[in-house]
């Protein structure tokens, strides 16, 4: 160069375009410096400068721009990292996944793929997208705590099902996850959440469902039992609100002292014997109100009943004897005891019926009806006059004998051996074993809690509870049947009367009249009586109709439970009056009967063909006779019942509380005897449409002179006890009732 200078100086006219020739390679020279050198440094700071203030974006691409220049190219991958990281912060998963994809193999950016997925997954649980969560975490294998997260994902699953009340979802998911943390714990907090859930919307089938599944689950067995208690109140808060009082009452009174139920029990009662008064129904208003004792205003309640039904009974008797309905006018005028001049009304009307008789040639009927007015005016000269002109008497027919080889009772049963010994099951009061020592029996029946047989010379023996005299038979002869009720027993002799002991306080035992008797049955405090001609009479207690027989005709053979009668027509059909609680009198479809019997609240029927058919009351199990067969003779006890096979074995169904249905053993009983029906079809004519006379009231049904209304007439409560007994009960509680 100073050698060009020089020569330059030397050389005028050459120096200054070299001058101008220098300065330009000199230029040139430092711009391809500052190009090479300068301008990249300047760059590069840029770029750290975007790194630093986290523009990762633009950064990389400033570093990436700078090719192979100093370690741009680091750089570059580590601003695509930390701009990876930052879309992971901002929860862009995909872009941030994508990011750290396309840095391969770069410091950890294959392991933060994994981190960003985990996170991805960790925000779809806190968003609530259980499923999706699930999923992310279970794609991402055994990376970390993943399958933890799974478990711990599902089961938050679960726990927002619950708190949605999707309690089947719930317990499903809960129970998918059995061995995980409290899962099966929460299964069944959820079933037992879901009962009770249940049980607040009142739908309490399926709460009692649910609790009970439960087991012994916390208190899901208490749960389950106040479910029932409060199905059963619920449900009879309805029924009384729409009326239904008895069947309310019924079933506030089974749920004893649940919350209200004795109170409203009361106040369903009490509606109900205040409707029944409205509706005329004084019979049924009296026995509501006389239950009520001294709730409220029942008392006198019951008295307003008495009044008003006595008042409007005397006026239809005064129409019926004016109309000459001197039964009905009769029955009428008694059941009025002494309100007002009833008793005097009563000797009037049997004075004028007399007369009637007397005028219309009805001689027997006048006569029975004069004699039982005594000294009334002239009835005693009247009563002789109809003797000395009677035309013609009845003629008496031959007797038949009733007997049956078995027997029940409350609580007990028993049966005739071929050779003439006893044997017996069950319970009674006092002395019912002596009947082990009897011998020559040939009959048996049984009263609520004494047996009484027939031997064979035509006596009989008894046994058992006799606080009436209902076992005092000792001096009886001549007898060809004898009947059992409740406290009173009963005996048919050979000449066609009847004798008969024990509680008389309703008249059961007032027989002493009867005759042209061929069979007898004793309820629990009336008596029936079926004569030769097909008619039957009845004495004794009648709340419930189970005397109205006197229109009856054509029947062949006579039961007696407590409250109700039966009928066994000529042509094998059933007829019933009485109490029918429980359809114990719903007979009238049977066909093919030749024997029948009733007990306390069910009444049975054998079938030509030895079958069974039974009614009534099923709680104890007294009326599963369905699939008997070879049946010779039933019977009826309180709650069970007796039939007598072809092959002198026995079988029995009912309560069996007292061992009364232990008969399985029993074998060589008495068979062949005689049924009801087999006995009357010997005496009864072929079955026609009842005469005038037998429907007319005959003399076995008119009141004796001890029969004449006293103060005792109308029901006392100790009277009426025994008979509102609505359902059957257990032999002591009856037994407590009837004495």
């Amino acid at each position: 160069m100073n050698e060009l200078l020089q020569k330059l100086k030397s050389d005028n006219k050459y120096f200054l375009p070299g001058l101008i020739v220098a300065a330009l390679v000199v230029a040139l020279l430092l711009w391809a410096v500052t190009v090479r050198m300068i301008v990249p440094a300047n760059r590069y700071a840029q770029a750290e400068r975007l790194l630093e203030s986290g523009r990762f974006a633009d950064a990389a691409a400033a570093f990436e721009a700078l090719g192979e220049y100093s370690d741009a190219a680091e750089r570059c991958r580590q601003a695509k990292y930390a701009q990876a990281e930052e879309l992971m912060a901002q929860g862009r998963f995909e872009e941030a996944v994508s990011a750290f994809k396309a840095l391969g193999d770069y410091s950890d950016a294959e392991d933060r793929i994994q981190d960003v997925r985990y996170a991805r997954a960790e925000e779809l649980l806190a968003q609530g997208k259980y499923e999706e969560a699930a999923a992310a975490f279970h794609a991402l294998g055994d990376y970390a705590d993943a399958y933890d997260r799974v478990q711990a994902t599902r089961y938050a699953n679960a726990e927002a099902l619950l708190a949605m009340g999707k309690y089947d979802d719930a317990e499903a998911a809960f129970e998918a996850l059995t061995g995980y943390s409290d899962a099966r714990e929460r299964a069944k907090q959820v079933r037992y959440q879901k009962a009770e859930t249940h049980l607040e919307a009142g739908r309490y089938d399926e709460a009692e469902q649910a609790f009970t599944a439960l087991g012994e689950y916390a208190d899901a067995p208490q749960r389950a039992a106040q479910v029932r208690l409060e199905k059963a109140y619920v449900e009879a808060a309805a029924l009384t609100e729409k009326g239904e009082y008895s069947q309310a009452v019924s079933i506030y009174q089974s749920l004893g002292d649940y919350k209200d139920s004795a109170d409203l029990a009361l106040a369903a009662q009490y509606a109900d014997a205040d409707r029944e008064f409205q509706n005329s129904n004084y019979d049924r208003a009296e026995e509501l109100f006389l239950a009520l004792g001294e709730y409220q205003d029942a008392a006198d309640r019951l008295d307003q009943v008495r009044q008003t039904r006595s008042t409007m009974l005397y006026g239809q008797a005064e129409d019926l004897l004016e109309a000459g309905e001197y039964a009905d006018a009769l029955a009428l005028f008694q059941q009025l005891g002494d309100f007002e001049d009833a008793p005097q009304r009563v000797l009037e009307t049997n004075y004028r019926w007399a007369r009637t008789c007397y005028d219309q040639g009805d001689y027997d009927q006048a006569e029975a009806l004069f004699v039982s007015l005594g000294d009334y005016e002239d009835a005693a000269q009247l009563a002789a006059d109809v003797r000395n002109s009677r035309l013609f008497h009845t003629a008496q027919r031959d007797s038949a004998h009733q007997r049956k080889a078995i027997a029940a009772g409350s609580a007990l049963s028993a049966a005739v051996r071929e050779n003439g010994t006893v044997v017996y099951a069950g319970d009674g009061k006092q002395t019912i074993a002596d009947c082990a020592t009897w011998r020559d029996v040939f009959a048996l029946d049984a009263g609520s809690n004494h047996l009484v047989g027939l031997k064979s010379d035509g006596t009989a023996v008894a046994a058992g509870y006799n606080k009436y005299g209902q076992c005092d038979v000792s001096d009886w002869t001549d007898l060809v049947s004898v009947s059992a009720g409740a406290n009173h027993t009963v005996g048919l002799k050979a000449d066609g009367t009847v004798v008969a002991v024990g509680y008389n306080k309703d008249g059961q035992c007032d027989v002493g009249n009867w005759k042209d008797i061929v069979a007898i049955a004793a309820g629990g405090y009336h008596t029936v009586g079926l004569r030769a001609d097909g008619t039957v009479m009845a004495v004794g207690e009648n709340s419930n109709g189970q005397c109205d027989v006197s229109e009856w005709a054509n029947i062949t053979g006579i039961a007696a439970g407590f409250d109700h009668t039966v009928g066994l027509r000529s042509n094998g059909t059933v007829v019933a009056v009485g109490a029918n609680g429980n359809g114990k009198c719903d007979v009238s479809q049977w066909r093919d009967i030749v024997t029948v019997d009733g007990g306390f609240d069910h009444t049975v029927g054998l079938k030509a063909d030895g079958t069974v058919v039974a009614t009534g009351f099923i709680l104890y199990g007294a009326c599963d006779v369905s699939g008997w067969t070879d049946i010779t003779e039933i019977v009826c006890g309180d709650d069970h019942t007796l039939g007598l096979k072809a092959d002198g074995t026995v079988v029995a169904t009912g309560s069996n509380s007292k061992g009364q249905c232990q008969v399985s053993g029993w074998a060589n009983i008495r068979v062949g005897g005689e049924s009801d029906s087999a006995i009357a079809q010997a005496t009864t004519p072929p079955e026609t449409e009842p005469t005038e006379q037998a429907m007319q009231p005959t003399e076995e049904m008119i009141p004796t002179e001890e029969m004449i209304p006293t103060e005792e007439v109308l029901p006392t409560e100790e009277v009426l006890e025994p008979a509102a007994e609505a359902v059957p009960m257990e032999e002591s509680t009856q037994a407590a009732s009837l004495e």
